[in-house]
Parts: structure tokens; C-alpha cells; sequence
């Protein structure tokens, strides 16, 4: 699961196996920037947080497992 999210709000609980299989890409509020990675840090297994939206797309290629195909 990928959560992109500008941290803000309320955290919801997030058991071990949900946290491992969840990554987060944070685009932060520009007058709170280090909300978003403490936050998301409680539920998720990897936190990017990006300056620019532009970088979205490969941000969400880091993020995304890679999968083998038959």
C-alpha cells in the first residue's frame, strides 16, 4: 500500500504486518515541513518525504515492489 499524504490530521493505528506493507510519500505543508515524517513514520515501513510534487512519479517507483512475472 503506498499513502501519499501531507501528514496532516489524525494518525490511525496500524498493526506490524499493515506497517511493514505500507510506504508513504509525504509532500509537506510548507509552514509545518517535518510533520508529515514524524506521523507517517508511526504506521509506515518507508517515508519519503518530497520538496517538490514534481518528483512524485519516481518517488512512487521507489515505493512500489517490484514484481516477477511467469
Amino acid at each position: 500500500m503506498v499513502l501519499v499524504t501531507d501528514g496532516d490530521g489524525n494518525v490511525p493505528y496500524a498493526s506490524a504486518p499493515d506497517r511493514a506493507r505500507t510506504g508513504a510519500v509525504v509532500i509537506p505543508d510548507g509552514n509545518r515541513p517535518n510533520l508529515g515524517l514524524a506521523k507517517m513514520a508511526e504506521i509506515c515501513n518507508s517515508v519519503i518525504v518530497l520538496k517538490d510534487p514534481r518528483d512524485l512519479p519516481w518517488a512512487m517507483a521507489l515505493l512500489i515492489p517490484r514484481a516477477i512475472v511467469a
